[in-house]
């Protein structure tokens, strides 16, 4: 007979850093910095653009 409990307790999720470049975490390129920037509601205006290209 099996000592094997019934069933498997779950675990809580492991925290790791992200893999994706951002603001933080800049990765280079050949043309320059690379990184991804989560914009609220996936849109902004040209003053936005423009602050992120400075």
């Amino acid at each position: 007979m099996s000592s094997a409990p019934d069933s498997i307790p779950a675990s809580s999720p492991v925290v790791r850093p992200s893999a994706c470049p951002g603001l933080v975490r800049v990765v280079a390129a050949a043309d320059g910095g690379l990184c991804r920037i989560k914009l609220p509601g996936g849109r902004l205006d040209a003053r936005q653009a423009r602050a992120i290209a400075a």
